[in-house]
């Protein structure tokens, strides 16, 4: 195999795909797939469309990781571990306070499981070694699970930096042997966290850069 003007072998390569709702602020609407415009059957149809797609693109016969991005088409993930009230950008479920799952919209918990459904078929052939999801609470977890999923999901991607921290979903991810990898770990390039005071003693006292 040539990539990039050199011959290497498969297992030198890992890949990485995502299924992802339109996010035009990412420039990716063309690659993406709107669930709200979808029905149910539609989303199975799609998912499998678009995987066989990415696979002929890529030329490399599976992929390593696939992940389910965003629960739903307005994305999102709570910005802190308040047990009182969550969003996931559609108003798709709330927790109350003793943790009690109430799903505002079950069309998106439907969508939810066809998509992961699709994902674990092509596990269980081998075109994905691995599959996961990326900015999922428990709570959407716990719906998969609960509605029929047969394969815990692999990975979790949660954008995590030393500013913004998800502890009541990463001991959640822990409990159930789920990965969690970090996305922008460097706050996306704009936050300055090199330029952090803190960050900055530590580094020193280390004798790192930061």
């Amino acid at each position: 195999m040539v990539y990039g003007g050199a011959a290497i072998s498969r297992r030198s390569l890992y890949h990485v795909k995502g299924l992802h709702p339109p996010a035009p602020c990412f420039g990716i609407e063309s690659t993406t797939i709107d669930p709200n415009a979808l029905s149910v059957d539609e989303i199975t149809a799609k998912v499998h469309v678009h995987f066989e797609k990415s696979l002929i693109e890529l030329g490399v016969g599976y992929v390593d990781l696939m992940l389910l991005h965003w629960p739903s088409a307005g994305g999102g993930i709570a910005n802190n571990d308040s047990d009182t009230n969550k969003s996931d950008g559609n108003n798709d479920y709330y927790t109350n306070n003793n943790d009690n799952m109430v799903e505002i919209d079950p069309n998106n918990r439907a969508k939810r499981l066809a998509a992961w459904n699709v994902l674990e078929h092509y596990y269980k052939m081998g075109w994905a070694r691995s599959i996961g999801v990326s900015n999922f609470h428990e709570v959407h977890i716990q719906h998969l699970l609960h509605d029929g999923a047969t394969i815990v999901p692999h990975v979790n991607q949660l954008e995590t930096s030393v500013y913004i921290q998800h502890t009541n979903i990463m001991n959640y991810c822990q409990q159930k042997g789920i990965v969690v990898s970090a996305y922008s770990p460097f706050g996306r390039g704009i936050m300055d966290i090199e330029k952090d005071a803190i960050l900055l003693q530590v580094a020193k006292k280390h004798s790192v850069s930061p």
